[in-house]
């Protein structure tokens, strides 16, 4: 071998000779049956023979060697570094590569240096941990101890659409991509719900958001989607983050219990659960509450979350482990114990659609004294949700909220109208909703309300609390579920955590 051929001539490197070696080949195998995603990368560098008569592939099998695939084909005279292929695709317990010489003629020469495969092996390598907490109080078997702490749903199937890095980044095209795999492939792995504890700022309407429109796709498909609301509530009103936006989906924000169980008495929402309407469409919004501050989950020991907030670890007493759990607060939190409701109700009535899942758990929830724009139609009561009777055969559209003419009234869409039975009016769904309609109704289907959160007109100029720009200026997405201190202790001042550049963030 010349050293000076290989890719980074300082060092040796695989070399694989095409004279007279037709199908001489290099493999290794590598057990991916557990790996989230798996990518190979090396340098190379292919000599001589630059008349074509000589080729080199790269393959991959899944199933030991019994079938190839080829990833790349090397002819020509080129050199490489950092080629990279994924071989995600090729997943299974014996995944195999190979370098191979295909066709052997003037004795050609192929070196390959640094070669890689960078494995994702699930929970191991959830680095942030939000994920994971979010997972656990969906469906977490609580089989650790700290078995206290089940999921709503304990035991469900959970499936790991990642999209985000190990600080809770990501790009909206990585959301796109994991929304399309949902839809071709979530029917045959039996997925009936798909929890979105991420949001990003409303810069568009609802009718051209590419976000919202690819969560509605899900959602006519058969999908029911639960999205959280965001936690810009220290902001106001009209704070609620896409795809939470959009009239199909089941948006969710926090509620505070105080960390007093069923004593009502001091439940409030969460300060930082987004407040409605929608910013732009005015779509009343969050749809219901659910508990999400202080809530005690799964967590990777070694994640990002863990590592930063060791504060918020359990205590358990001297006979248990809490090192796997972590106490967090987040609308994110809240609209996992959605989707776990949502999952026992299609657990009990497989054929339930979206919409009507969507209408039952707005119907059973428990009203508070709360503005509409605060709390939905109330707290998310799981038993009241499983006992819901009732069925929609349209969507079951959240409804738009306008000012009248005059600007002294509100204008509520009936939803007794909208959703096609007046066993779904808003008297049934809405804390005082049946005071809405004031003795007033227009032709198009709204209700009046008198309006008196909303009497100052300029909270409906589409945008004066983003004036400053500030807080959505990258126009990113990203997590959100890790930012709120305990508010169970009283505190909730932000927290920075992390690099707040990013593009997607969690809620």
């Amino acid at each position: 071998m010349r050293q000076n051929d290989c890719p980074d001539s300082a060092s040796r490197c695989l070399e694989l000779n095409a004279f007279g070696g037709l199908n001489d080949s290099v493999s290794r195998t590598i057990n991916l049956s557990d790996a989230f995603s798996a990518v190979l990368s090396f340098d190379f560098n292919r000599r001589y023979g630059s008349n074509g008569r000589d080729d080199f592939v790269l393959e991959v099998s899944d199933n030991g060697g019994a079938t190839w695939t080829v990833l790349e084909r090397f002819s020509w005279d080129q050199r490489g570094w950092g080629w990279s292929y994924d071989l995600t695709p090729y997943r299974s317990a014996n995944t195999r590569i190979r370098f191979r010489v295909a066709r052997s003629g003037i004795g050609s020469t192929l070196w390959v240096d640094n070669v890689t495969i960078d494995v994702n092996r699930g929970e191991a390598q959830d680095l942030l941990g939000h994920g994971t907490h979010v997972a656990g109080i969906a469906g977490s078997r609580a089989l650790s101890s700290l078995g206290n702490f089940p999921g709503v749903a304990r035991g469900v199937a959970l499936h790991d659409v990642r999209v985000l890095d190990g600080r809770g980044r990501g790009d909206l095209w990585d959301v796109f991509a994991g929304l399309d795999w949902l839809l071709a492939n979530g029917a045959a792995r039996g997925i009936r719900v798909v929890n979105l504890s991420l949001g990003t700022p409303v810069f568009e309407s609802i009718d051209s958001d590419p976000l919202v429109w690819a969560v509605d796709q899900l959602v006519d498909n058969g999908f029911v989607v639960v999205a959280s609301a965001g936690n810009f509530g220290r902001y106001g009103n009209m704070t609620i983050t896409s795809p939470g936006t959009s009239r199909k989906v089941i948006t969710v924000g926090s509620l505070n219990d105080a960390g007093t169980g069923t004593n009502f008495a001091d439940d409030s929402v969460s300060t930082f659960s987004s407040r409605g309407p929608s910013l732009i469409d005015h779509v009343l919004k969050p749809d219901l509450v659910a508990p999400g501050n202080g809530i005690v989950s799964t967590i990777p020991a070694g994640s990002r979350l863990r590592t930063l907030l060791p504060a918020r670890v359990p205590t358990c007493g001297g006979n248990c482990n809490a090192s796997n759990h972590l106490r967090l607060s987040g609308t994110s939190m809240a609209a996992a114990m959605v989707s776990g409701t949502a999952a026992l109700m299609l657990s009990r009535d497989p054929s339930l659609n979206p919409a009507s899942v969507k209408a039952r758990l707005m119907r059973s929830s428990r009203k508070i004294a709360a503005d509409a724009t605060d709390a939905g139609t109330g707290v998310l009561d799981v038993r009241a949700a499983l006992a819901e009777t009732g069925r929609l055969t349209v969507p079951a559209l959240s409804p738009l909220m306008a000012r009248s003419s005059s600007g002294t009234a509100i204008m509520i869409e009936d939803t007794a109208r909208l959703w096609g039975n007046a066993a779904w009016g808003a008297g049934y769904l809405w804390n005082n909703g049946y005071l809405w309609s004031n003795n007033y109704a227009s032709a198009n289907g709204y209700l009046w309300s008198d309006g008196y959160l909303w009497s100052n007109g300029y909270l409906w100029s589409n945008g004066y609390l983003w004036s400053n720009g500030y807080l959505w200026s990258n126009g990113y997405l990203w997590s959100n579920g890790y930012l709120w201190n305990n508010a169970v202790t009283g505190d909730n001042t932000a927290m920075s955590v992390g690099n707040q550049s990013i593009r997607i963030r969690e809620d």
